[in-house]
């Protein structure tokens, strides 16, 4: 016997205001340990998936990607371009969960418009290998904007939960299917 477990992620409270922008950087972590963890390998279909979702129902949202490794595309509101850097992107690159916060980070701009308010959300899928709960820690205290969102495909570390306590934001764990023996 098998089960299959599916997943919905709604992001709920992304202010609406014609004054507010919600930049979103997501980071996709494709580390070599993440070629094993996820399994069915849903990673890539499910930012995409959120991407698009984000994009088509969240007013004035742009969206950027990185990897560990690097930029694949600042903030955006092309879909298409969204998708291309996120299935062009290959197992290996990079391999530092650390590097690829800061590099998510440096995507998060000045808002388009002067009088406007930017909320900020990191949204991060990977295997939880690293330990990032200190950087995790420092983004949040630096930037009271920020908001992270931690998707795990696989808990490995407990560096994103620390005493059944999100170190930073919220944290889900993204399961593709559950066997049962």
């Amino acid at each position: 016997d098998s089960k299959a477990l599916d997943y919905e992620l709604e992001l709920k409270n992304i202010v609406q205001a014609d004054n507010v922008e919600n930049q979103i950087a997501i980071l996709t972590d494709f580390s070599y340990s993440m070629e094993t963890n996820d399994t069915n390998n849903v990673t890539k279909a499910k930012a995409i998936e959120l991407a698009n979702g984000i994009l088509t129902n969240v007013k004035n949202s742009r969206v950027s990607v990185s990897t560990n490794n690097t930029v694949k595309t600042a903030m955006t509101t092309n879909k298409s371009t969204i998708s291309n850097v996120i299935n062009r992107s290959i197992y290996g690159d990079g391999n530092d969960s650390n590097a690829g916060l800061d590099k998510a980070y440096s995507t998060f701009t000045a808002a388009v418009n002067s009088k406007n308010i930017v909320n900020k959300y990191l949204i991060v899928f990977t295997d939880s290998t690293d330990d990032v709960s200190e950087k995790m820690q420092n983004l949040c205290n630096a930037d009271p904007n920020l908001h992270i969102i931690s998707i795990l495909v696989d808990m490995t570390s407990t560096s994103y939960i620390l005493d059944n306590t999100p170190v930073c934001g919220d944290v889900y764990l993204l399961l593709s299917g559950i066997s049962e023996e």
